[in-house]
């Protein structure tokens, strides 16, 4: 990883041709690399990954723990594919409720939440491994939390937020349009996130 103030300095000032920052005050720079952070959070979540040992609650919806983006695996529960298990087993929410999950469910397009079949006590923990918000860069001296190979993603959101501005605003979509060509691996990432683990069994 490399400071805030190298990716600002070396990669977004020149582009900036703003040496006095009189139009893009240090603190915008800033703030906008924070934002290009978020983008490429949402973009690959799975570059995000921690594992932790967290307590479910009680029943059989999930919601990830606070600051996390998106569910990725339970170690050792098998991913099932909800529509499937839904039309063989219906009545699978009510099955009586264990410490230690057999299956999981989840859907990208809410990835904060997955659900367990059986449903599970509240009792104990289990490994969990998701996506995680990093913390904000609260000065150019901390440490951007982006992989090197998005640094060149990260630059262009950066500059699409800042070109934003109504001075320079006719520059701003073309650096997002960069943005997401250089995240084009965003849609692949999310169906194998969400791919359910092959099975030999009908149904939970």
């Amino acid at each position: 990883m490399v400071a805030a103030a190298t990716v600002i300095d070396d990669d977004i000032a020149p582009a900036l041709n703003d040496d006095a920052a009189t139009v893009w005050s240090a603190a915008e720079r800033l703030a906008a690399l924070n934002q290009a952070v978020l983008a490429v959070v949402a973009a690959r979540p799975d570059q995000f990954a921690v594992m932790e040992d967290v307590a479910l609650v009680p029943g059989w919806r999930q919601t990830l723990p606070s600051g996390g983006m998106a569910f990725i695996d339970l170690p050792g529960v098998q991913r099932r594919d909800l529509e499937k298990t839904t039309r063989m087993n219906p009545g699978w929410r009510s099955t009586p409720a264990t410490a230690m999950p057999t299956a999981v469910f989840f859907d990208p397009r809410s990835p904060r939440n997955f659900m367990v079949f059986p449903p599970a006590t509240g009792v104990g923990k289990v490994p969990l491994i998701y996506s995680k918000t990093p913390a904000a860069l609260v000065s150019t001296a901390s440490m951007v939390p982006v992989p090197e190979q998005f640094r060149p993603a990260l630059v262009a959101y950066a500059l699409g937020v800042l070109f934003s501005k109504d001075i320079a605003g006719a520059k701003g979509p073309g650096y997002f349009q960069l943005f997401q060509a250089l995240m084009g691996g965003k849609v692949p990432v999310d169906a194998a996130m969400a791919q359910p683990v092959p099975t030999a069994e009908a149904m939970v």
